[in-house]
């Protein structure tokens, strides 16, 4: 029992004590955190750089892109995955037309997608397009919503 006590105590570099395995595990760190910025980065960065068809691809769908994060920050009950969306897609918490919008993002101006009824996506008749309802917001939006509701307009 002391010596379980005492493998938990150490950090799990130190578990390895070969050169080999040490360069390793610091290869594995530095390129875990490369990942982790560099989504960090893209997933705020309000830029879809992906290209056309990657959140439809069999390989690449659950994999997060720019799109799936800002509607995270716009439809906050949806879209919680960080890196990946598979537990997104598993307990349903994708948003219903990330894939769309993704899609519309993409096109070329003289391709634009037509408007699409949300409701229509959503399975019902009418209601607001997609292209008004995934309005980018202004970035001081909170902001500006925290003063109305304070009654601080001037």
């Amino acid at each position: 029992m002391r010596t379980a006590m005492d493998i938990a105590r150490l950090p799990l570099w130190k578990m390895f004590s070969a050169s080999y395995t040490d360069h390793l595990f610091r290869y594995l760190l530095l390129g875990e955190l490369t990942y982790m910025t560099v989504m960090n980065v893209v997933g705020h960065c309000g830029l879809e750089i992906l290209p056309r068809g990657f959140a439809k691809h069999w390989l690449t769908r659950w994999h997060n892109t720019t799109t799936h994060h800002d509607m995270h920050h716009r439809y906050v009950r949806h879209n919680y995955g960080l890196y990946f969306n598979l537990w997104d897609r598993i307990i349903g918490t994708n948003h219903q037309v990330y894939k769309v919008e993704f899609e519309r993002l993409k096109q070329p101006a003289a391709e634009s997608l037509p408007e699409v009824s949300l409701q229509a996506e959503l399975g019902g008749a009418g209601g607001t397009s997609i292209p008004h309802a995934l309005q980018p917001q202004p970035h001081d939006a909170i902001h500006q919503l925290r003063v109305r509701e304070a009654g601080l307009e001037g």
